[in-house]
């Protein structure tokens, strides 16, 4: 395209980002676009999320399944085939080693195609939960090849409690249907678009194919009914990219948005932002654009370089094609006889002459070092090693107005100011991981006091109010953080601590029957949140009410068969187990 025409068609308005989204799946484009659908099949997206029985696996597995253990044995986890279907049971072993099943809940769907390993994932009602067992594809030392522990379960044993939120979810699936992101409650169906399709990258289909059926052309122009990714600004067109591939230090979803609200062909701000304190070069699959915007070859682009230069959502090369593949890229911009360096030393690459080889090297990636898998490196350096150069460290310094790095920003001098109350936020999400940064945490107190005067009904600011005040740990701080957290949970607080805290402040101003009042409307909001029922059972026991500790124990038991508090404390009450 023309400069021209590429600047006329950054205003295209596609009509299916507005009204109804009505998404019609990725096999409603197969009839029309049979070729690239099918080639679009064998890539990581259309495999990023499959149900059970599309796992070979699990396919594979023998009739008795497979076992892992914890590091003292007496845990141990086993995944098998059932009447066509796929179980993950909890078990113990007695003094004979004789297994005793202890919980079973099916698989309902795999996540991830094995670059690194697939995780699975279980319902239980309209929650989602992740699986203790995952199977690893051997590209790592720590985890060899085939069945063991999901990352995390090494440090604690969690069970089938590790909630799948939507904030985790909205990148491993093509669409998810979350009802808050506070906690892992979904519609039914959770997950109506289980592959990374068609509508990820071109937005809702509804409008297109209505209009294909109907045989609605519109002559020389556009066709608005579906995002074309060619036609969309550099930045647009990345943020498809950004959604997933740049996870930052803290994401954000702008006041009144999910982050399943994103929809290809808008700038990504308008749903989520994104920081960073400072360039992360990750290597992973999380941490590119940083990279990408550190190489000579997108700054002399003028951002025309972009993920799509080089990467085809409809299709991905084999590793046997992949050196040649990307080597062609190279060469759409770059002549061989562009490399200085000497042929003979270029074939003895491998592959042979492969431009990636030098200049976009592998290493292993941070956010993965304890999997060992290797990333590319996006920077595309003449050599290995070489500094970042000086203004590209001036325009990726954070802001001094805020200390962060906003990463998806957008084009232009109108961007839009970052709200407050995304602010607050982000800064919540760097200090939970670098509580020592103090000069961000004198930032977080400022926007806070900012928040307490303009929004002093918001829930997020009330439960930031409420930890703030617990901080000081005094009998004054203590009454304003009971008042602060009662008003965000009577306003409808979604969020699990604020009630967890709301029921122990209560408790320790001996308002017990308040406290409990808070923990049964917390076990109906949250069923699937074990301490709800530890405290309320204790708050019962310490009432001398042990009947209603009991009818809890044995209802929080009922759900978390394992739990070792519940279990104390059915000891306590003489029930047997």
């Amino acid at each position: 395209l023309s400069s021209a025409r590429r600047a006329r068609n950054r205003e295209v308005d596609y009509r299916n980002l507005h009204g109804d989204d009505r998404f019609v799946g990725s096999e409603a484009c197969a009839p029309c676009h049979k070729k690239l659908y099918d080639e679009y099949l064998k890539t990581p997206h259309a495999q990023a999320a499959t149900l059970p029985t599309e796992r070979p696996e699990l396919r594979d597995l023998p009739a008795e399944g497979a076992s892992v253990c914890e590091k003292d044995n007496k845990q141990c986890f086993r995944v098998f085939p059932k009447d066509g279907k796929y179980y993950m049971s909890k078990v113990e072993r007695d003094s004979s080693g004789t297994e005793i099943v202890k919980e079973s809940h099916k698989i309902d769907f795999a996540l991830g195609a094995p670059m690194a390993g697939v995780g699975y994932g279980i319902r239980r009602g309209n929650y989602l939960f992740e699986a203790p067992l995952s199977f690893y594809a051997g590209s790592q030392d720590a985890f060899p090849k085939g069945w063991g522990l999901s990352p995390g379960y090494e440090k604690a044993s969690l069970g089938f409690a590790r909630p799948l939120v939507g904030s985790c979810m909205y990148c491993h699936v093509g669409r998810e249907l979350v009802v808050d992101d506070a906690n892992n409650l979904y519609q039914d169906p959770p997950i109506p678009e289980m592959k990374v399709g068609c509508e990820s990258c071109h937005g809702p289909g509804g409008l297109h194919v209505e209009e294909q059926e109907k045989h609605i052309r519109i002559a020389g122009k556009i066709d608005t009914s579906i995002v074309n990714p060619r036609f969309l600004s550099p930045r647009v067109r990345d943020d498809m990219c950004v959604l997933c591939h740049e996870f930052g230090e803290a994401r954000v979803p702008q006041p009144g948005k999910k982050f399943e609200d994103f929809r290809a062909g808008q700038p990504l701000l308008d749903t989520m932002a994104i920081f960073k304190t400072r360039p992360i070069m990750g290597w992973n699959m999380m941490e590119w654009s940083d990279e990408m915007a550190q190489s000579k070859c997108y700054r002399a682009s003028g951002g025309r370089l972009n993920c799509g230069s080089c990467h085809d959502g409809h299709s991905t090369p084999t590793a046997a094609e992949a050196p040649a593949f990307y080597r062609g890229k190279c060469l759409n911009c770059h002549q061989g006889k562009s490399c200085r360096e000497t042929v003979t030393k270029r074939q003895m690459t491998t592959p042979a002459d492969n431009c990636a080889t030098c200049h976009m090297p592998k290493h292993v990636a941070p956010r993965f070092v304890m999997l060992g898998t290797q990333g590319t490196s996006h920077r595309i350096v003449k050599r290995e090693n070489e500094p970042i150069p000086p203004e590209v460290v001036r325009e990726q310094s954070p802001d001094p107005d805020t200390g962060l790095i906003l990463v998806n920003k957008k084009d232009g001098s109108n961007a839009p100011a970052i709200s407050p109350l995304v602010l607050l936020q982000a800064y919540q999400a760097v200090l939970a991981r670098s509580p020592k940064r103090d000069d961000l945490a004198k930032r977080y107190d400022l926007v806070l006091d900012q928040l307490s005067k303009s929004e002093p009904d918001n829930l997020i600011v009330l439960s930031a109010l409420a930890k703030r005040e617990l901080q000081k740990r005094s009998k004054e701080a203590n009454a304003s953080a009971l008042d602060y957290l009662s008003r965000a949970v009577e306003r409808g607080s979604n969020t699990p601590q604020d009630h967890m805290l709301l029921a122990e402040l209560l408790f320790r101003s001996n308002r017990k029957v308040e406290a409990i009042d808070v923990l049964k409307n917390a076990i109906s909001k949250f069923p699937f949140v074990p301490t709800a029922y530890e405290n309320l059972s204790f708050c019962y026991l310490s009432m001398g009410d042990d009947a209603h500790a009991r009818e809890i124990v044995k209802a929080g038991l009922r759900v978390f068969p394992e739990d070792s508090n519940l279990l104390e404390i059915q000891r306590r009450l003489g029930l047997a187990p």
